[in-house]
């Protein structure tokens, strides 16, 4: 008689251990991922990232500027653009160039993004200085085509992914 009772007891006891162990475990689970700021996920993606020279909002999500540099010396500017999703920034495309320091000759480097099949974004600056501030030029204030850029500032536009766009000085 005593072995069928120690036998329901141990099998209960079983049960119960069993039932104990499901909810420590349900109690013990990851951390969720903590959100990474808009500069954070810059910097993962890019190897040469420096510093975040400005960031603007746009009909097409955050445009984030940021200036690169490798152990090389040269240097140029990337383009980030987020989307927000549940709150948070999140990247969503990017482009960046390197240029090679040359002191006596003036570029005027650019770059673009499609942000999709009716538009894309062009800025460009000027190599005689570190950009320093960002400013947008309307498609209709573009001259023949040309996107006039001057020192300090970074200059940016939306066109139509069609339309060509050189990068002159103002």
């Amino acid at each position: 008689m005593l072995k069928p009772k120690l036998f329901l007891l141990g099998l209960t006891a079983s049960f119960l251990l069993a039932g104990c162990q499901d909810e420590i475990i349900d109690e013990v689970k990851a951390p969720e991922p903590e959100a990474k700021t808009p500069e954070e996920q810059i910097a993962e993606l890019q190897d040469d990232y420096k510093e975040i020279i400005a960031e603007t909002d746009s009909d097409y999500g955050k445009l984030i500027f940021y200036s690169i540099e490798n152990d090389d010396n040269a240097a140029g500017v990337g383009l980030a653009v987020f989307n927000e999703e549940n709150g948070e920034w999140v990247y969503s495309k990017g482009t960046t160039h390197l240029i090679e320091p040359d002191f006596e000759t003036v570029a005027y480097p650019s770059d673009r993004i499609e942000l999709n099949d009716k538009i894309k974004v062009v800025y460009g600056y000027t190599s005689e200085s570190t950009a320093e501030e960002i400013q947008e030029v309307d498609s209709e204030d573009l001259v023949d085509g040309n996107l006039l850029v001057s020192v300090p500032v970074l200059s940016y536009t939306f066109v139509s992914p069609e339309q060509a766009i050189t990068v002159l000085p103002d």
